[in-house]
This record gives C-alpha cells, structure tokens and sequence, in this order.
C-alpha cells in the first residue's frame, strides 16, 4: 500500500510546524501536486516504477492496484486508462487463459498460480465496466531509415482483443493497425466515439465493415463521433452508411481523392452535421452534388474541404 500511495503522490505530511499561512500555502501546494500526479497515465506509472523494462507479473500486479484505486473515476468514464500494445496483448492473452484454465486441476506450485489467476480473474471483472480506452502502439527502436519498414513488420503488431471490455464507450488509438484490434465488432453497440490515427488503412470499411458474414451489415448504433486521421486513406465508401448515429465525422490528413461513393449515402446519417475532409487530395466535387432530402433530421451538414484545392462549403443532403 505504501508502494501504491509513492506512485499516485500521496505522500507522508509534512512534519516540521509552520505558521498557519505557510501550512495553507502547503496544502495547497499539496493539492495541486496531488491532482497533477493523479491524472498521470498508468503508461507513465509504468515507466517511472520500471524504466528498464517489466516483467508480466509485474504488470499485472501494478495495472491491478491501478484499476482497484480508480474504479469509480473508470467506470464512469471520468478518466482514462493508457495502454500500450504490448500490455494489452499480454493482458487479453492472460484473461482467455484464466477463462481457458478456471475448471482444470490445480498443478505444483500452485499457490502462485492461484494468486496470478486472482489478480487477473479481478482485473477482467473490473474491465467489464471500463468506459475509456486509451491505446498506444510503441516506438520503433530501430533508425530513422528503418523505422518505416519495421514498423509494419508482423512482429511488431501484436494483437489486442478487445473483447475484455464488454461496454467500452470511448476507444483512442495511436499508431494501431486495424488487424490488431481483435474483435472491434463486438463493440457496435456500445461504442460512442472511435478515434485512430495513424493506422494504415485504404478506407473506412477496414475499421467499420472489416469482420465476416452478416456482421458487416451491422450498424454502429451508438457511434456518435468517428475520428480517422492520417491512416493513408485514399477512398471513401459506403460503409459510413453504417454509422447511423454518427454526429461528427472526421478524415482529415489522409490521401482521400475517390469520395463520391461516400458523400452519396450522407442522406443515410439523420443526426450528422459536421464532416471534416479537410487536408486530403480531393481536387473535384463533379457530380457528386445531387443529394435527395433526408426525412428526418438537420437537413444541412457543414463538409469541410480545406487544403484540397476546394473551398469549405455547407451542401444540402
């Protein structure tokens, strides 16, 4: 417990006597400090408590004390928790070995085993309620020259199956490759903002349409914001159709220039109002302005087309 009071900052009063203005100056400062360090990253957590490197069980055990003194502010969705790829591959890989293992016999050594399977038994309990989702991919350390090619090795794109946190409303990701982010779909009608940049992907339908079967068809129903940026797309499709309830729709900074398809099925999105196109390769709009009049809903949505050789313009859908 001491241990888990030095990370988040609570530390021991101050024991010398001061005048009351001082100790109010103090507490203050104590305050102040305390919020600072309470707000810091479980990533950032890891980092100082380890910084040449962590084993998993140590992982485990920091990411589970983590969890236990945030839960409420987890929950609720008041803060996030910070993951990197490789965390999270380990920790979905341990939670679908907990499920694989709860009915098999115990084995030597198994006091040990029995506190690893409590501490990630607890941890996927508490994962079910989690609202926020922040995931990052690590930094190649290869060169400059390398790290381009590196990084799309199949070494360095570890899976991370999101099917630990059942009722994810908001999923942040930095540097991730769609194919990392195992079984997305499931989240369809729980998820409420997505935001990825940086990941490579030619168009929408990688992240919204990319599972098998029926499944593609299978609206976003609570979707209300979708973030996609610089993620190298060149196409926008049909599968924004999808996000039924979509409010706010951001691609900018990509290599967007065939859009036609997508700007069609605009009358399909009741609630939308803001699409950003901005910083893209589009340089003509011919033909893809005959629109038919939504039923329901704003009938005008606010596309910007900044740095594309087009002027911002608001198009009746």
């Amino acid at each position: 417990m001491d241990e888990l009071n030095h990370l988040f900052g609570n530390g021991s009063k101050n024991r010398s006597k001061s005048s009351s203005r001082s100790s109010q100056s103090k507490n203050n400062h104590r305050r102040q400090r305390s919020k600072t360090t309470n707000d810091v990253s479980f990533l950032t957590l890891l980092r100082q408590k380890y910084p040449q490197g962590v084993s998993g069980e140590e992982l485990m055990n920091l990411l589970s004390s983590h969890v236990q003194s945030r839960q409420r502010e987890l929950r609720s969705g008041e803060s996030n928790l910070s993951l990197n790829t490789p965390c999270l591959s380990h920790l979905s890989m341990c939670v679908s070995h907990q499920r694989d293992t709860s009915s098999k016999v115990a084995l030597p050594n198994a006091s040990r085993m029995d506190h690893q399977r409590r501490a990630t038994l607890k941890l996927s309990i508490m994962f079910r309620e989690l609202a926020h989702l922040c995931l990052h991919q690590p930094k190649s350390k290869s060169n400059s020259s390398n790290s381009k090619s590196k990084s799309n090795s199949t070494s360095d794109l570890l899976p991370c199956d999101l099917s630990i946190f059942p009722t994810l409303r908001v999923l942040e990701a930095r540097g991730v490759q769609p194919k990392q982010l195992l079984n997305l779909n499931l989240l369809r009608s729980t998820l409420e903002v997505l935001s990825l940049e940086s990941g490579a992907m030619a168009s929408p339908s990688k992240i919204l349409s990319s599972s098998s079967g029926t499944d593609n068809f299978i609206p976003w129903s609570r979707l209300t914001t979708l973030r996609l940026s610089k993620c190298n797309m060149t196409v926008l499709d049909a599968s924004v159709s999808l996000l039924t309830s979509a409010v706010v729709i951001q691609m900018n900074d990509n290599n967007l220039h065939d859009v036609g398809i997508g700007l069609s099925v605009l009358p399909r999105l009741p609630r939308l109002q803001h699409l950003d196109l901005s910083f893209n390769r589009i340089s003509s709009l011919v033909g893809k302005s005959k629109y038919k009049k939504r039923k329901k809903g704003n009938d005008r949505v606010c596309v910007q087309f900044a740095y594309n050789g087009l002027s911002n313009l608001c198009i009746s859908v």
